[in-house]
């Protein structure tokens, strides 16, 4: 997974070496080519591009044909004609693409002024995440956030309050902040086969009091993961693009959904650094090697989520009660 800094934070940020504008983001493959020559290092960095493609595809902040010309770099260099290749036609739509590949090429052009990792896994240090959920949403729903905020909104806890509104649905509102990522994940329905031509028109044509009905013309099962529970659910594709735009929206939204999905992208470096420190054995099943790095994550990853009554739940390493901040005798 690619660190990501801030530019103006990395030890001598001010070095031309480093990506600091559009005008050098073409030049990151040639830069990092020229500054690296280590062939473990070089095989780390292409994943880590290829990863950060296809992470910025899933979570919509490029276009199919982005995505298209940008994926599956297999050289440096090569990463600088995909970059050109996009810029010389219509360039980057969403400003948040450039700063991710900036973030992700300079600590790897000023690396010899970053702080290195520590050599064994018991010099990793541990980590819990705590935060305290008081009212904030934990999910939205189709219902609440395509309800029109004209004299009435959904509570956090799905019931109906009044309240002064904006005429506005969350959808509309998200719709017309961030257009471009709202396009890819339409397209990105469309080529699953999750909705149909007449249900993309209607939701890029969302009007301000609009409250659409769910999808409902594509019937055929498909299998998802239920972006709450993480567990695999069979639905029809009209119900998986529910499930998708709900994940859209509320990872958009200051939701407690959207905060521990935040975590779980933490969770995601001490299991590549446990990956590191313990490869897979020969012979090893790639399901006991799974299992097997899950239980080193939870030796030093926990998350903690403080609510308005006197109970906290850790969610790992194992999902268990404290009371008043005590666990309980019985560890449940």
């Amino acid at each position: 997974m690619a660190v990501w800094a801030k530019t103006s934070s990395l030890p001598g940020g001010n070095n031309s070496s480093i990506i600091t504008h559009r005008r050098t983001l073409g030049k990151i493959g040639f830069k990092l080519a020229a500054e690296i020559q280590d062939p473990e290092e070089i095989a780390n960095a292409l994943k880590d591009y290829n990863d950060i493609v296809e992470d910025m595809r899933l979570v919509t902040q490029i276009s199919e044909k982005e995505y298209t010309e940008l994926r599956g770099a297999t050289t440096l260099s090569q990463i600088s004609d995909k970059i050109y290749t996009v810029l010389g036609k219509n360039g980057l739509r969403n400003e948040d693409v450039e700063d991710r590949l900036r973030n992700w090429a300079n600590p790897l052009l000023r690396r010899d002024k970053m702080p290195q990792l520590p050599n064994s896994w018991d010099r990793i240090k541990s980590i819990w995440v705590r935060f305290m959920w008081k009212a904030d949403p934990f999910y939205y729903t189709w219902e609440q956030y395509t309800y029109p905020n004209i004299d009435q909104h959904f509570s956090s806890i799905g019931k109906p309050e009044k309240a002064p509104g904006s005429g506005r649905s969350i959808l509309y509102q998200q719709k017309r902040g961030r257009s471009d990522e709202f396009e890819n994940l339409i397209a990105q329905l469309l080529i699953k086969d999750w909705i149909s031509e007449r249900e993309a028109m209607a939701m890029r044509n969302l009007r301000t009091t609009d409250h659409p009905q769910k999808f409902s013309d594509k019937q055929q099962q498909v299998t998802i993961v239920d972006p709450v529970t993480g567990l695999e659910i069979t639905v029809t594709a009209a119900e998986a693009a529910v499930v998708e735009v709900d994940k859209w929206v509320n990872q958009r939204m200051q939701t407690v959904y959207h905060t521990l999905e935040g975590t779980l992208e933490i969770r995601k470096s001490y299991r590549l650094l446990a990956e590191k420190f313990f490869p897979q054995q020969p012979g090893e099943s790639n399901d006991v090697y799974n299992q097997r790095m899950e239980e080193k994550v939870n030796e030093k990853f926990e998350v903690i989520i403080a609510i308005p009554f006197p109970t906290v739940v850790i969610f790992w390493p194992k999902p268990r009660k404290m009371i008043w901040g005590k666990p309980t005798d019985n560890g449940h």
